[in-house]
């Protein structure tokens, strides 16, 4: 994707949030268009994979989410690079969560839950626009209907379309099945804005080791100034080991934060 395109996203991403502080809709997004109505995930028994694209899930996968913990699954899904998360994978760190939690009450609320709240960026051509804006364009329902898509939102000042769904995806593998559809000029996972406390993992055989960060500051929506990061190991019987702390004003950094780079560059 070029830069104006990422950047007309980002654009429209930051005027759909205008209404939320300003109650006004002078921005042009107008109101979410209901797609289906169960709001449930797709892919049913008798969901066809679409013609020309590349399936990403079975429907048995689908149905599978979104599951009752979405910071938990959004975890399982990001360390395992998977479009769901494997359900194995799932229950293991729901069942580290809770116990990390119950060890440190301060961090109860600290998951990767936010990181679920993510649409689907579509940037259209001037053909595509008017044809999203008339109601004509047809060749974005296979995938819609496979994939359980929920509601769309359009803007008048620009051509893009922000698409939900009702399950916890990869949105950057689905973001390249729907950058196939014709009069598409761009796609792009659109997330929320702004910092704050969250988490990640990393596995390594049977070990599963994470980094909560513990986020502060006057204007997190800019930045959060002050993180304080803590470090944990688990083992399959439910061992959870703490691997220390480390504040991000700290001059020294600890081995274990060292070595779960990978882990850290999903934080932000």
């Amino acid at each position: 994707m070029n830069i104006s395109s990422k950047h007309r996203i980002a654009m429209a991403l930051a005027l759909l949030a205008l209404p939320v502080l300003t109650g006004a809709k002078a921005n042009g997004c107008n109101d979410p268009v209901v797609i289906g109505g169960d709001g449930g995930s797709g892919g049913g028994d008798d969901s066809p994979a679409c013609p020309g694209f590349e399936r990403l899930a079975t429907p048995e996968e689908l149905a599978l989410t979104p599951m009752d913990d979405p910071g938990a699954e959004v975890l399982a899904r990001e360390a395992t690079q998977s479009f769901i998360a494997p359900l194995d994978v799932y229950e293991r760190v729901k069942r580290d969560l809770a116990a990390i939690h119950a060890m440190d009450p301060d961090l109860a609320n600290i998951s990767g839950a936010h990181r679920s709240l993510v649409e689907l960026g579509i940037g259209w051509t001037e053909a595509g626009k008017a044809a999203i804006d008339a109601g004509t364009y047809h060749a974005w329902d296979c995938l819609n209907e496979y994939y359980g898509a929920t509601s769309f939102t359009n803007f008048d000042r620009t051509p893009v379309t922000f698409l939900r769904f009702a399950g916890n995806f990869d949105m950057e593998m689905l973001a390249r099945e729907y950058a196939k559809l014709p009069e598409v000029e761009s796609t792009d996972a659109a997330g929320l804005s702004g910092d704050g406390s969250t988490a990640c993992l990393s596995i390594d055989g049977e070990e599963y080791r994470y980094i909560l960060d513990l986020a502060s500051g006057e204007d997190c929506m800019a930045g959060c100034s002050d993180h304080l990061y803590f470090g944990f190991s688990t083992t399959p019987d439910g061992m959870v080991t703490p691997l220390g702390s480390h504040a991000n004003s700290d001059s020294a950094v600890p081995a274990w934060f060292t070595e779960l780079e990978d882990c850290r560059s999903r934080l932000y």
